[in-house]
């Protein structure tokens, strides 16, 4: 998982375990139940291991958290803007980063180890040979 993904997962599994409520058209939570949301609090408030995980989770997302509505907006990418995440059509297996090729799924894990960082809207980045 790329290292801003991991900020963007992280940002919302600290909403889930510190959200009072689920917004929006809900009427209540839909992925967890209250049971299982109060037994995450108590062992947030209890455990020094979850205390320090929670911990993990405000600073790993302190940034995404500082950022302005426009900060976050510049985010998205326009409707005009071509992109693809997967383009390989060829035979085999997908050969990975154009510059070091299959060392990029070492270096990242998962199926998808590019990085997106948020001061380089809309690139990639590989986390084996850093090319962009």
């Amino acid at each position: 998982m790329s290292a801003w993904m991991s900020v963007t997962s992280r940002l919302a599994l600290a909403a889930l375990a510190l959200a009072g409520t689920v917004g929006g058209k809900t009427s209540g939570p839909t992925l967890y139940s209250p049971e299982q949301l109060a037994r995450a609090r108590q062992r947030c408030r209890d455990e020094v291991t979850a205390q320090r995980h929670v911990e993990g989770l405000r600073q790993a997302v302190a940034g995404v958290m500082a950022m302005t509505d426009e900060e976050l907006w510049r985010l998205v990418p326009p409707a005009e803007l071509v992109r693809a995440t997967f383009l390989w059509q060829g035979e085999g297996n997908f050969p990975g980063c154009p510059v070091c090729g299959p060392e990029i799924f070492k270096a990242g894990g998962g199926f998808y180890p590019w990085v997106m960082r948020p001061d380089l809207p809309w690139k990639v980045t590989c986390p084996s040979c850093h090319t962009v």
